[in-house]
């Protein structure tokens, strides 16, 4: 294998981004996403076959195979929740903290993927440890689905019109900055740091959507110094969120 290779040259590999895309659930093992990310500047686009791996993943002869898709047995306890919705969530937020917490990666979006009955066939799973990477990723993200929610379904849903508007809708957003800086005085960088990695959302989204209307509010709900001009955010500034 080449990472064995690598590893016996004291060698790491190139700034990669690599998509592993694999047939069925079997191939792409957790210990190889561990090796190819202890790489510096390596990026992974997984694809996370939710529908087969739910389907199967209560055979005996796939325990195997799950405890090396996972990198844990803790994918057992689904046997256990029989409710369609919680066993996504279950089984989704297991891989995903696995891939922070054993494989040790700084950051992790999901896109899901729905077939024409609606239905999650798989879900797209960008990791990387470059929070630049991670913003382009989530703006790619947003071009697809509008609403933020991070989903794409070939069923054509009259109730989904959010999805083809080009205003988002950031009550969410706001009430995150809101409860997030409350009380204290904060750099425009730090909003914008903490937007990209916490949130579902992008920069271009913090002016318009949440400060400016925060500033224009009866009373004011933040004060900004360091600026030229009124209603303006540049890079800098200085942004107090009052009680």
């Amino acid at each position: 294998m080449i990472f064995d290779y690598l590893e016996e040259q004291n060698k790491q590999i190139a700034p990669s981004f690599f998509m592993l895309d694999p047939f069925g659930f079997s191939q792409i093992p957790f210990d190889i996403i561990q090796r190819i990310m202890n790489n510096d500047k390596c990026e992974v686009l997984i694809t996370f076959v939710y529908d087969s791996i739910n389907r199967f993943i209560v055979s005996e002869q796939n325990k195997e195979t799950m405890n090396s898709l996972f990198g844990t047995t803790e994918w057992e306890d689904v046997n256990q929740i029989t409710i369609p919705r919680a066993r996504k969530k279950f089984l989704l937020s297991l891989y995903t903290t696995q891939l922070i917490n054993k494989a040790d990666i700084s950051y992790v979006r999901t896109f899901e993927m729905k077939n024409k009955y609606n239905h999650t066939v798989y879900y797209l799973i960008y990791a990387t440890n470059h929070i630049l990477g991670l913003e382009k990723m989530k703006e790619a993200m947003w071009k697809v689905d509008k609403s933020g929610d991070f989903h794409f379904s070939d069923r054509t849903n009259l109730d989904q019109a959010i999805l083809f508007s080009d205003t988002p809708d950031c009550i969410n957003l706001k009430r995150e900055i809101i409860r997030q800086f409350k009380g204290t005085s904060v750099s425009i960088n730090t909003v914008e740091d903490y937007v990209i990695q916490k949130t579902a959302y992008l920069k271009k989204h913090i002016r318009s959507y949440v400060l400016k209307p925060l500033e224009k509010s009866n009373p004011p709900q933040i004060r900004v110094t360091n600026r030229l001009n009124k209603f303006t955010y540049p890079k800098g500034c200085t942004i107090e969120f009052l009680n």
